[in-house]
C-alpha cells in the first residue's frame, strides 16, 4: 500500500481511485448513493477527498462496483489510514485564528502545487522563527506571549513539509516591500533574507520578487494562494482546487471555475512582471547589504 506522510494524502489518493473505479464500473452516483443509503452530494464529497469515508462504506462501494478481495482489503486498509488524526490536531488548543489555520494544513499538505503572490510579509512556509514570531506580535495584539509562542510553533511544524518528498510544487512571488521591511529589526531581516536565498534553491521552489519599478501590477488587490490538486503540478484545474484569501478577521476560499481561472490569469500577469530566479537571488543579496 502507498506510504504518504499524512492521513490528507491518504484521503485524496483514495478519493481519486474511488472515482476512478466507479466510473470503470460505469456506476453513477445515484446508484451509490442508494447502496449506501446517503446523499448524492455525500458521495460526491467522497470522491473529491472533502471528507473521510467509513472503512464500511469503502467496502460496500468497492463490492458493488466488483473489485476483487485482494484490492478491496488494500483500499479499505487506506480508509482507516486516512481517518487517523495529522500531526496538526495537536494543535486543537489554539483560538479560533489558530483553528483556522490548522484546518488549513489539512488542505496544504494535500497539494501538489501552490502558487502565491505576498505582497506585506514573507510566505509562512519560508518564515524564520524570529520573523514569524514578530509578525504575529505585530497583528494579534490580543495574544499573550505564551500563545504567540504556541502560534509560531504550529508555522515551525508546518515548514518540516520542505524537507518531504511530499512537498508541494511551490511557486512564490514576494513583493520588495515583503522584503524591504524590517519585520523584527535589521538583525531578524537579515537572517530572513538568508534564508530565503536558502529555500530558492530547493529543486521544487521557484521564487521570485517582484520589484517597484514593475509599477502597477496584477497582484495590487493584495495577496492570494492557489491550492492546486492537478497531478502535473501546475497543469490542469481541477474540481479540488482552491483559491485562499487570507486577513487577520477572516479567511476566504473560492472554488468556482471562473475565480480559479481569474486567479491563475493574476498570477501569470504577476510572474510576468517579476524578476527570475537568479535575478531574485541577487535582488535578495542587494537587499540584504542594504540593511
Amino acid at each position: 500500500m502507498p506510504d504518504p506522510p499524512t492521513p490528507t494524502v491518504w484521503r485524496h489518493w483514495l478519493a481519486a481511485e474511488l472515482r476512478r473505479l466507479r466510473e470503470a464500473a460505469g456506476k453513477t452516483l445515484d446508484e451509490v448513493a442508494d447502496v449506501l443509503e446517503c446523499s448524492r452530494a455525500k458521495v460526491s464529497r467522497i470522491e473529491l477527498g472533502q471528507v473521510r469515508a467509513h472503512p464500511r462504506e469503502v467496502e460496500a462501494m468497492l463490492a458493488f462496483y466488483g473489485v476483487g478481495p485482494e484490492e478491496r482489503e488494500e483500499l479499505v486498509e487506506l480508509a482507516r489510514a486516512a481517518r487517523r488524526k495529522g500531526w496538526w490536531h495537536e494543535f486543537r488548543d489554539l483560538d479560533q485564528d489558530g483553528l483556522k489555520q490548522v484546518a488549513f494544513v489539512d488542505n496544504e499538505t494535500a497539494a501538489t502545487s501552490i502558487r502565491t503572490y505576498q505582497a506585506v510579509v514573507v510566505f509562512g512556509l519560508f518564515q524564520t522563527k524570529d520573523y514569524a514570531r514578530a509578525v504575529l506580535r505585530a497583528v494579534r495584539l490580543d495574544l499573550p506571549e505564551q500563545e504567540v509562542e504556541r502560534h509560531v510553533e504550529l508555522r515551525m511544524q508546518r515548514q518540516k513539509l520542505l524537507d518531504s518528498e511530499q512537498l508541494p510544487r511551490l511557486w512564490v512571488v514576494l513583493d520588495e516591500a515583503a522584503l524591504r521591511r524590517p519585520i523584527g529589526g535589521r538583525d531578524t531581516m537579515r537572517n530572513q533574507l538568508n534564508r530565503l536565498a536558502e529555500v530558492a534553491d530547493h529543486p521544487k521552489v521557484k521564487l521570485q520578487a517582484l520589484p517597484y519599478e514593475a509599477g502597477a501590477h496584477a497582484g495590487l488587490d493584495g495577496a492570494f494562494m492557489i491550492l492546486g490538486f492537478s497531478e502535473s503540478g501546475f497543469g490542469d484545474v481541477t474540481d479540488k482546487d482552491v483559491i485562499s484569501l487570507e486577513n487577520t478577521l477572516s479567511d476566504q476560499y473560492l472554488r468556482e471555475p471562473t475565480a480559479l481561472k481569474r486567479y491563475i490569469a493574476l498570477f501569470d500577469a504577476i510572474a510576468r512582471r517579476a524578476y527570475g530566479t537568479e535575478r531574485t537571488i541577487e535582488f535578495i543579496g542587494e537587499v540584504s547589504k542594504d540593511l
